[in-house]
């Protein structure tokens, strides 16, 4: 896989001199006689025409590992099903790279009385992290399900949260759940009605909330 990045022109230390001789059809004529289905190769050849990342290089590789050593491996995720938001699962929300996938987990984490102790950026990525399984169903090897791991790990480590406490949080995303869905929910019609303004701060009283027993709300908290 390494050679072939190389080859093509898509990684940092590139034969340019191949690259431009023609390296990625090479590489493509070499994954064709391996047995990725010329479909996928044709898709995968449109995608390098417009974009200079690797993933035109990477998905025939998994397509090999995947028809060689996978195929009677099917993973399962304990997922919930997908709340629809005006016809869209819930995950295409995505918190890390689309605006109103951000603004719901903002208006998520100040929606509650007693503010949350978890950074919006960790909510984030472990919020993410999660969703995305959902998009992985049949593909899997140990060494790629340890790499799955680790990085997700990296991913809140390098957010500042400790390792100890990645759980933690992945446990309190699940419990939150339908609050996170009213916060996606109530993003999105803002953003139809206000064409991107931020969210206004009412739409916090619509989230399905309750006041935390043995604690009384004061005049200054009103």
């Amino acid at each position: 896989m390494r050679a072939a990045l190389i080859v093509s022109g898509r990684s940092e230390d590139s034969m340019q001199p191949v690259a431009a001789l023609g390296g990625l059809g090479i590489m493509f004529d070499m994954l064709h006689e391996l047995g990725v289905p010329p479909t996928l190769i044709t898709a995968c050849e449109s995608y390098a025409a417009r974009q200079r990342d690797a993933l035109p290089v990477l998905v025939p590789f998994a397509a090999v590992l995947h028809a060689t050593g996978c195929r009677d491996r099917v993973v399962a995720h304990d997922m919930p099903p997908a709340e629809l938001i005006a016809g869209w699962p819930d995950w295409t929300f995505d918190p890390l790279w689309t605006r109103i996938g951000k603004r719901a987990v903002d208006l998520w984490l100040r929606s509650y009385i007693a503010k949350p102790q978890w950074l919006p950026r960790q909510v984030a990525a472990c919020l993410w992290n999660a969703e995305s399984a959902a998009c992985d169903r049949t593909l899997s090897w140990p060494l790629g399900d340890a790499i799955r791991a680790r990085a997700y790990a990296a991913d809140l480590s390098y957010r500042g949260l400790p390792v100890a406490r990645h759980a933690e949080l992945a446990q309190w995303i699940d419990r939150e759940r339908p609050t996170l869905t009213a916060a996606r929910q109530a993003a999105f019609d803002s953003a139809v009605r206000q064409s991107g303004k931020s969210v206004e701060a009412d739409f916090q009283t619509t989230l399905p909330l309750q006041v935390p027993q043995n604690k009384s709300r004061g005049a200054g908290d009103a």
